[in-house]
């Protein structure tokens, strides 16, 4: 089972672990000591050791990429791009009425193409960002690749 599965498989409880990791300055093994029994804090219960352990190595990962901003974060969601979108497109003709409608579109195309929730943040929404879920970090180049493909799309259509 890859990593994405594994977190899909445990959704909101893969979530709660990635939430402790992020607020916490912790190590793996802390974490093992933590989960005798197969009991989580808040009575989380993961059966198998093993599934938990991984899911506290996966979370320990994605906490060092956000570290090292091999992951960015804005406002506490993951941002997928901070571009000046509008700085690429030279031509100007007809940008104010049709540049909002055509970048809903755009938005609504990469929320159906991931199946994941996006926002527009920060001034003219130029930081594209996502909820800060574990399963969205697993995914993160996935995502950034999509949106960006779009964002080029978008460009391509004004230029």
């Amino acid at each position: 089972m890859d990593k994405l599965e594994l977190v899909k498989k445990y959704g909101e409880y893969a979530d709660y672990i990635y939430q402790d990791v992020l607020k916490n300055d912790w190590e793996l093994k802390d974490y093992e000591t933590k989960n005798e029994d197969g009991l989580y804090e808040e009575n989380i219960y993961i059966a198998d050791d093993n599934d938990y352990i991984e899911l506290v190595k996966i979370a320990l990962e994605i906490k060092e990429k956000i570290h090292n901003k091999e992951i960015k974060l804005y406002n506490g969601l993951l941002e997928l791009n901070d571009n000046h979108t509008l700085w690429e497109i030279e031509n100007r003709e007809n940008l104010e009425e049709e540049y909002p409608y055509e970048l809903v579109k755009k938005l609504m195309q990469f929320e159906k193409t991931t199946d994941t929730e996006i926002f527009t943040e920060g001034r003219m929404g130029r930081h594209i960002c996502v909820h800060n879920t574990m399963e969205n970090a697993c995914n993160y180049d996935y995502l950034c690749e999509v949106q960006q493909k779009l964002e080029q799309e978008l460009i391509d259509m004004f230029n």
